[in-house]
């Protein structure tokens, strides 16, 4: 297997785990707007927006992505390679929000 099949498959399992991440999202939130509906959880979007300034979990996600990022720098180091991070990095996906 070439660098560029290998690329490829390393694309296209990132995409698979983009999307079944983007999925997972989906499911939570639509969970967490049924109970702030039901007005089982009432202070829901303050518990949320409490979530989202916690530097604990932006910890956690740094220290659990930093190999793979590591390894991306690594990837970059040829001119291919280098072009498809850029792209990676630079993509803003369209469309609405979850």
């Amino acid at each position: 297997m070439d660098d560029k099949d290998k690329l490829h498959k390393i694309a296209m399992m990132l995409l698979g785990n983009l999307r079944g991440t983007d999925l997972d999202l989906l499911i939570y939130k639509t969970v967490c707007a049924a109970l702030q509906q039901l007005d089982l959880v009432p202070n829901m979007e303050e518990l949320v927006q409490e979530a989202r300034k916690s530097e604990n979990l932006r910890k956690t996600i740094i220290d659990k992505y930093a190999p793979f990022e590591k390894g991306l720098q690594q990837l970059g180091q040829k001119d291919q390679e280098k072009s498809v991070l850029e792209l990676l990095k630079s993509w803003k996906p369209s469309g609405p929000t979850n």
